[in-house]
């Protein structure tokens, strides 16, 4: 829960002036980095169980990796 908290946080932050919504919900974007963190599968597989595209998961595990780590 806190670390879905931070990452809303950091969300509205970075997005006050609007701009396209993120095809997954935050939600799923957490779920998505913490299993790519616990199992490892492939940005390929992860793209076809979220339904997204590689590069929209790449960018995904990015953020929240980052996001998360600059929050402490």
């Amino acid at each position: 829960q806190e670390m879905l908290t931070c990452l809303n946080v950091a969300y509205q932050r970075q997005h006050r002036q609007g701009g396209r919504p993120r095809k997954l919900r935050m939600e799923d974007q957490l779920m998505m980095t913490l299993r790519h963190l616990r199992y490892y599968p492939t940005q390929r597989l992860l793209a076809f169980d979220f339904g997204v595209g590689v590069a929209t998961v790449h960018a995904t595990l990015t953020w929240v990796e980052d996001t998360l780590r600059s929050s402490g």
